[in-house]
């Protein structure tokens, strides 16, 4: 991963969770404001998905956060600010160069922890070479099966004890959802547990916590 020290300032913002976010269009990609993803050009990071402020709420209730974090596929990276906010030095990567410069970047600053963050884009795989984390987090991460083995790879080298995975139960169109993601975590050395479930008319929402067994 490549990390990014130079970010797009820009004041077109709103507030969630009492977090400031930017507002920016898919032209950033190239792309047409229709389009939700494209696989392997852009992950969706432009949007503020529900799940992302599923995780941020349940991070709200905690008294403790661990000392390092890293937020993977963070898009916008309201959960990982928040930890920062309460003191985490936090890493936040996302896939996508234009993500990482124009929106996380901003938020970062917007939000004031541009000290306690350092920002990273690219695939995902081992990660070991950042050193140890306490917690990663991840929010609309599993929607496709194929990146599993890699995403499962970078939470692993990571040495976290502890991953939170903020997900829908099923994403239709690309196969991905909790029972096979559990499943293929489980294969991969983990055990999973549901922390949470959401039910709306929209969706049913989790938030799996993610130990190694080793």
């Amino acid at each position: 991963m490549i990390e990014v020290t130079e970010w797009v300032e820009s004041n077109n913002l709103k507030t969630s969770e009492g977090l400031f976010y930017t507002v920016v269009g898919n032209s950033t990609v190239g792309l047409k404001e229709t389009t939700d993803l494209v696989s392997g050009r852009y992950e969706g990071g432009l949007k503020l998905w529900e799940c992302s402020l599923d995780l941020t709420k349940y991070l709200q209730t905690l008294s403790i956060i661990p000392a390092r974090v890293l937020e993977l596929g963070c898009g916008h990276g309201l959960p990982g600010i928040l930890c920062a906010q309460k003191g985490s030095s936090v890493y936040l990567q996302d896939y996508n160069e234009e993500v990482i410069r124009h929106v996380t970047g901003n938020n970062v600053i917007r939000n004031g922890v541009k000290d306690r963050c350092k920002l990273f884009y690219g695939p995902w795989g081992d990660l070991s070479n950042l050193g140890s984390f306490d917690l990663v987090l991840t929010s609309e991460t599993i929607y496709n099966p194929e990146y599993y083995p890699s995403l499962l790879t970078a939470i692993r080298t990571s040495q976290a004890r502890c991953c939170l995975v903020a997900c829908k139960n099923y994403y239709f169109g690309v196969g991905g959802g909790v029972e096979l993601f559990a499943k293929s975590a489980e294969d991969f050395g983990f055990s999973t547990q549901t922390l949470l479930r959401i039910d709306d008319i929209a969706s049913t929402r989790y938030i799996l916590e993610l130990t190694p067994k080793y």
